[in-house]
Order: C-alpha cells, then sequence, then structure tokens
C-alpha cells in the first residue's frame, strides 16, 4: 500500500519541494527516475518530507545520494517509539 502513495514535486516561490507520503524505497526510486528523465533535479531541494514518518524502511543510502535537501521534514508523534528512526536520522545529518 506505501507503494502507491502519491509523490508530489512542486515549486513554490522558487523553493523546491518534495512530498512523498508513506512512500517506500521501490516508488521513491521510481519517481526519482522520472524526475531525472524529464530534467527535473533532486539535489537542490529546499524541502524533502521524508516519506512514512521517518521509517528505517522507506528511505536508503543510495537514494540519498540522489535526493538532496536544505530541509527535511519528518511528520511523526512525538510519543512513536519507533518513528523517525535513528538510522534515518543519522542517514540525513550526513547527506
Amino acid at each position: 500500500m506505501n507503494n502507491t502513495s502519491v509523490i508530489l514535486y512542486a515549486v513554490l516561490d522558487g523553493h523546491k519541494i518534495l512530498f512523498t507520503g508513506d512512500a517506500g524505497i521501490p516508488a521513491l526510486t521510481q519517481a526519482v527516475d522520472f524526475a531525472n528523465a524529464a530534467d527535473v533535479e533532486l539535489t537542490d531541494l529546499t524541502i524533502f518530507h521524508v516519506p512514512h514518518h521517518g521509517s528505517k524502511h522507506n528511505l536508503s543510502n543510495k537514494l540519498l545520494k540522489r535526493i538532496k535537501s536544505k530541509f527535511s521534514l519528518i511528520s511523526a508523534s512525538k510519543e512513536s517509539p519507533k518513528h523517525p528512526s535513528k538510522t534515518n536520522n543519522k542517514r540525513l545529518n550526513k547527506a
């Protein structure tokens, strides 16, 4: 089900934003491939919405080499025991 999430790229007032919903690695990879084929660069985003509340299963180091942003947004409850994952926090801080 997560790989059927809508992935939305928008440019608002010059700011490039990528919203990913709950997309998994396969869906996000296809979206990045599609964007690159359409000459849309995703390594200079202003905001990258990290998929699925920052789950470690929805983002990879390989994808983070293809998606770079000034800011990463993770929507997760403070009370969530597993979201966002510490693995993704480390990945995003290195990117």
